[in-house]
Formats: C-alpha cells, sequence, structure tokens
C-alpha cells in the first residue's frame, strides 16, 4: 500500500500554464460546491512515465488513494 499523504513533486516549469487552467476550473467548480474538510478526496492530476504506460499503474495508484481516503473516513471521491 502506498503511504498516504505522499507529497507531489516539484513542477516543471513547462507545464505551468497547464496548471493555471486546471486551477481555475477548480476555483470555479469548487465555488458552486463549497468542500468541507474531511469530506472528498480531490484528485487533482495523475501522470504515470511513458515507458510505464499500459501497465495498469495509474488504476492502482487511484484505487490505493481512494483506500487512503476510505481510511481517513473520506465520503466522496473526486
Amino acid at each position: 500500500m502506498l503511504r498516504c499523504c505522499v507529497t507531489a513533486p516539484e513542477r516543471v516549469p513547462k507545464f505551468n500554464p497547464i496548471f493555471d487552467i486546471l486551477g481555475q476550473l477548480d476555483t470555479e467548480y469548487f465555488a458552486a460546491r463549497p468542500r468541507r474538510l474531511g469530506e472528498s478526496l480531490h484528485l487533482f492530476l495523475l501522470g504515470v512515465a511513458q515507458g510505464f504506460a499500459g501497465h495498469g499503474i495509474a488504476q492502482q495508484l487511484v484505487a490505493e488513494s481512494l483506500a487512503c481516503g476510505a481510511i481517513k473516513d473520506y465520503r466522496m471521491g473526486q
């Protein structure tokens, strides 16, 4: 099992415009749907290195993230 609360890696500067757009969408989405601490687990972005694609790694990361959320009593995954 993965450790819960793993920190994100350092940002690659060339992806900053993408993160800006995703951040704006995130802000707009949650402006209409206020979050309550400990209620939902929000998976913002997930990727697997190209050489490891097709091995079910992303699905396992999502499953482990949801399992960690369940341990912490989150009720929703988004």
